[in-house]
């Protein structure tokens, strides 16, 4: 049973610091897991949990413009 609990806890704590949100980074959703399951499955249910996949996408229009940020990021230092 020890051998299990530890199992289970190291498991437990590696989930915990994925969902939970902390000061740097982004916490991801509490079916993180499931995501690519929930897509095959059924991609209007996956939308509807996860929200929008392409976010990122729709902000940044091409390759272009993130190669410019960084250019500009290193300028700034």
């Amino acid at each position: 049973m020890l051998y299990l609990n530890a199992v289970i806890y190291i498991i437990l704590g590696l989930y915990c610091n994925e969902v939970v949100p902390q000061q740097y980074g982004i916490a991801k959703h509490p079916l993180f897991f499931a995501e690519k399951l929930i897509r095959s499955v059924s991609p209007s249910l996956h939308k509807s949990i996860f929200g929008e996949e392409d976010f990122l996408l729709k902000a940044y229009r091409d390759d272009n413009e993130l190669v410019q940020e960084d250019v500009d990021a290193k300028a700034e230092r």
